[in-house]
């Protein structure tokens, strides 16, 4: 895991502030870091260094024998070793271990085809000096981060949008963007918060070429049903663990109370001589803390277990950090809460963490996509179990009012709490946005597949998964403290079996993830096999009590921040603080997620605020 930054400018002028620039992507590769600048002139690639597989020879950016390719590369490419020998087979000469030269290699042989070689989480650009190319793209599900810009004739490519600003892009927020994100959290997977920055959309490809920049897919979730045996998804699943625990340092695993995360644990346990470390997030609220489950999980495969404690003060002091290296608005106390448990992995001098990400995407096991399971099924008789076991949910991933027909569960919720800050607009701003409902792009975007289910998940997984939960709780929490986090169900030949699997090997009789339950029975508990799922959730923060959690949120959202965020009014946001205090009114705590989206706004201007500072 690194941080890549690309600057190309036709001129060939040269980039006093392009180091500088590298140094603001420090904290995603603390080892070390390299520049390149091409022969022509034009283009500089440079690279910060996460020191992982190859300790030696790993430095970055890295070019072939001729000199004519230069690449850097983001993340972890698996299969080096048979890639290695194909390529060798064909007369390539290493001189590393690194995956970033068997990158250079494949695309020397495959061209843009070397994509379809490679499995794994990334990020690269890579520069054709013969052909004047710049060639970048992002792993199938947007594990790793990747945004560009044109920017004074030329191109932009980074990790992270700070780096960008570093090279002179202005700050300033991207309405479109806010368009979404207030109104149903996610912007579009085209989309960053700021003007005229993209992100490169999960399995796509840029080319930028004599001036113009071309952008393609190459890779998306196939959902057409197959006829593979059940059997296989042991095979597949165990690969995929195996791949990511690659590493010569020291590796752990995420560890909940749930299956997702057990089930790499347990497997985990089976390749590797000496045990595992395992972390936890410890909450205050006993009703959102699963640590003990989780030390439970720990002491069956002799795992050596960490509680990290999270208090709400914990929550509120690290909020402005989650949000600057996330790169995105938080709806809860997740996001800090993942800062803090990453934040421990590194002291403890963890580089690589396994986690459970993908496995409720692949295999219907969020509440809601249960809920669009059971509209669409007929399955009424279960609603009552789905009520009583999601009682946290609502709000956050499933409705407080009545199922819509034709709108996903989970952009049902989202709207709802895009509607209550809807009231905190200037009127203006509303009314616009309910002429064109941003709710309405999206539908519209993502039609296939037929089935509402599967769309559903198709939808949240190039939304959710890709824009917040990969983006932000994942990458930019782990990469803020230098920690690489490998999700080895989102191996994409795992997922893709998943995804075409028969329905009632996801789902049956209620159950979610019914092939991963059944298998794991072997393995785990059964109390644990039979559990429902519970997301990642921190306890809302009291901002109704005189607490520092009130304070908090009335300093901040009573401050000028505000006025800086395109669309919201100061006046009616300060008028429903003033409601707060008052007994009974407004405790809801699905009103939480709007009010941690003004929060997080309101805390990223503050942050810019200082970052344009730094720079003059």
């Amino acid at each position: 895991m690194c941080g890549i930054l690309a600057s190309f400018d036709p001129k060939g002028e040269s980039q006093p502030h392009f180091a500088k620039a590298l140094n603001y992507l420090a904290h995603r590769g603390p080892d070390d870091s390299g520049i390149y600048r091409s022969s022509c002139q034009r283009l500089y690639l440079g690279h910060r260094l996460l020191r992982i597989v190859d300790p030696q020879g790993g430095l970055q950016p890295i070019g072939n024998s001729r000199g004519d390719i230069y690449a850097v590369v983001n993340g972890e490419i698996y299969d080096d070793e048979v890639l290695r020998k194909e390529l060798q087979a064909k007369g390539y000469l290493f001189t590393t271990s690194s995956d970033a030269e068997i990158l250079i290699h494949l695309y020397a042989e495959y061209g843009l085809q070397c994509l379809d070689k490679i499995n794994g989480e990334f990020a690269f650009v890579l520069w054709d000096e013969s052909h004047q190319r710049i060639f970048a793209a992002r792993d199938r599900f947007g594990i790793k981060p990747l945004y560009f810009t044109k920017h004074k004739g030329g191109l932009l490519v980074a990790s992270e949008c700070k780096a960008l600003f570093a090279l002179g892009v202005p700050m300033k927020w991207d309405s479109q963007t806010l368009r979404h994100v207030f109104s149903h959290q996610y912007p579009l997977p085209e989309q960053s918060l700021f003007a005229d920055i993209n992100a490169l959309p999960p399995g796509h490809l840029l080319i930028y070429e004599d001036g113009v920049l071309d952008c393609q897919s190459y890779w998306d979730i196939p959902y057409a049903p197959n006829h593979s045996s059940p059997d296989d998804f042991w095979t597949l699943l165990c690969r995929a663990v195996s791949r990511r625990l690659r590493a010569n340092c020291k590796r752990a695993v995420y560890l909940s109370g749930g299956i997702d995360s057990a089930t790499i644990l347990a497997i985990s346990s089976q390749y590797t001589t000496t045990p595992l470390d395992s972390y936890t997030v410890q909450f205050w609220n006993t009703s959102y803390d699963e640590s003990a489950l989780a030390a439970e999980i720990a002491a069956r495969f002799n795992s050596r277990h960490h509680r990290v404690p999270v208090s709400q003060r914990d929550i509120i002091t690290n909020f402005e950090d989650a949000v600057w290296f996330g790169e995105c608005f938080a709806i809860n106390g997740q996001l800090p809460a993942k800062f803090i448990l990453s934040k421990r992995v590194q002291a403890d001098g963890v580089k690589v963490v396994l986690s459970g990400e993908g496995a409720d995407e692949s295999l219907l096991g969020y509440p809601h996509l249960k809920q669009d399971w059971i509209h669409h099924y007929g399955q009424s008789e279960l609603q009552q179990r789905l009520d009583n076991e999601n009682v946290k949910a609502r709000g956050v991933f499933l409705p407080q009012g009545k199922p819509q027909k034709g709108i996903p569960t989970f952009l049902q919720a989202k709207q709802e709490f895009g509607t209550f800050i809807h009231r905190l607009m200037y009127p203006q701003a509303a009314a616009d946005i309910l002429r064109n409902p941003p709710v309405d792009t999206v539908l519209q975007r993502f039609q296939r597949p037929s089935n509402p289910v599967y769309r559903a998940s198709h939808m949240w997984t190039k939304l959710s998964l890709a824009g917040y939960i990969l983006r932000g709780i994942g990458d930019g929490m782990e990469m803020a403290h230098g920690v690489e986090g490998r999700p080895p169900f989102l191996d994409h030949e795992l997922f893709a079996f998943c995804t075409q699997l028969p329905m009632e090997q996801k789902i049956q009789a209620g159950t979610e993830k019914y092939i991963l339950r059944e298998k794991m029975k072997e393995l785990l508990p059964l109390s644990l096999c039979n559990r429902p799922k519970h997301p990642f959730i921190s306890p809302p923060i009291d901002v109704f009590a005189h607490d520092y959690g009130y304070r908090f949120l009335q300093d901040v959202l009573r401050s000028s921040l505000l006025h800086d965020i395109p669309f919201i009014d100061p006046k009616r946001v300060n008028a429903y603080l003033d409601t707060l205090h008052r007994d009974g009114a407004n405790r809801h705590t699905y009103n939480e997620a709007p009010l941690m989206l003004l929060l997080s706004a309101a805390l990223m201007q503050n942050r810019l605020n200082h970052f344009r500072r730094e720079l003059q």
